[in-house]
């Protein structure tokens, strides 16, 4: 499809979510999230009395280590008590700050690393708003057990031996040796 453009609003507001520089962000599943959110006007004004709509989206991310990114973390078939969710709107301060704290709803996670996606938005007194998304990771336990083919999936034949490897990892990355490990292998068709 064609369209013509016949007017560009660009943004008037800086809606900054989290410490900047925003870095890598880790939380557990019993844990609230704490996010300071800031707003002001490009001209330099702050946000004050603005509105602040935040949703919050929970997805699964096999994963989430990117030193181990060829490792899948979780259950396959695990999901939290809830996908999607609004969060009270509030006003921003004098200053054009405020700190959400969003409960967990994700304190049923217990086997599976999600993304926990945190979309805000922030309005103008003219009701047009400004939208920012920060990503927190959950890694719901000390140390998950991570598997990986030594052979692509696609290629495995019925009745052949298959060889994974198979770790157990901290969430930064740092494998760990303690414990035992049973393992059954199903594959479904």
């Amino acid at each position: 499809y064609k369209f013509m453009v016949e007017a560009f609003l660009p943004e008037r507001m800086e809606l900054l979510l989290g410490q900047q520089p925003v870095q890598e962000l880790w939380t557990d599943s019993q844990s609230n999230l704490k996010l300071p959110v800031s707003g002001r006007y490009l001209y330099g004004a702050p946000a004050s009395g603005n509105r602040l709509t935040t949703k919050v989206v929970l997805k699964p991310n096999r994963h989430p280590i990117k030193s181990l990114e060829n490792y899948y973390f979780g259950a396959e078939d695990e999901k939290p008590p809830v996908m999607f969710f609004d969060h009270d709107d509030m006003t921003l301060d004098e200053q054009g700050l405020a700190n959400l704290d969003i409960p967990s709803r994700w304190n049923n996670v217990i086997n599976s690393p999600f993304t926990i996606k945190v979309v805000c938005s922030l309005f103008e007194t003219g009701g047009r708003p400004v939208n920012r998304s920060i990503d927190y990771n959950l890694w719901p336990q000390p140390t998950l057990i991570g598997i990986r083919s030594q052979t692509k999936l696609e290629d495995i034949i019925s009745n052949s031996e298959v060889s994974f490897d198979v770790i157990k990892a901290n969430a930064k990355g740092e494998l760990q040796t303690q414990g035992e490990l049973i393992a059954t292998l199903i594959k479904e068709r």
